[in-house]
């Protein structure tokens, strides 16, 4: 029960963090981003990203994935564009061959495709909603 407990403290506090990374100042009422109408949920997010990773990581081999967490979210361009923010952790290899230590990462998906890590993105994206089934699933609950 303890090792449950932590490891949903830790995602949580994961979501809290690139959370604080991507959140600025609403630009849309959350009345209207929760009623806004979202593509359907992604369900080979996970796929998706593997694939990104593996061709910008040094050594995309030795990557580790961890604290999966999808939300609703929607980009601050005019108009707003709804879609989904997928956050995890990674862990790979550097140049140097030393893991790097878990690392934050962000990704916006419109509908089933990938647009762009959110680093790379000219926006700022904002969470409305995570996805609570893929939560549990990721805490093992």
């Amino acid at each position: 029960m303890k090792t449950k407990t932590l490891a949903a403290i830790t995602v949580i506090l994961g979501v809290a963090s690139v959370a604080s990374l991507i959140l600025a100042q609403n630009t849309v009422p959350d009345s209207v981003a929760k009623a806004a109408s979202y593509p359907p949920k992604p369900t080979n997010y996970k796929q998706q990203v593997r694939a990104y990773m593996h061709v910008t990581l040094k050594d995309p081999d030795s990557a580790q994935y961890q604290h999966w967490v999808l939300a609703k979210g929607y980009s601050e361009c005019k108009p707003p564009v709804y879609g989904w923010i997928v956050s995890v952790q990674v862990n790979a290899k550097n140049g140097f061959g030393a893991f790097t230590g878990y690392q934050p990462q962000l990704f916006w998906l419109h509908g089933h495709d990938l647009i762009k890590s959110a680093t790379e993105l000219p926006y700022k994206l904002h969470t409305v909603e995570v996805d609570q089934d893929e939560l549990m699933k990721e805490l093992h609950l």
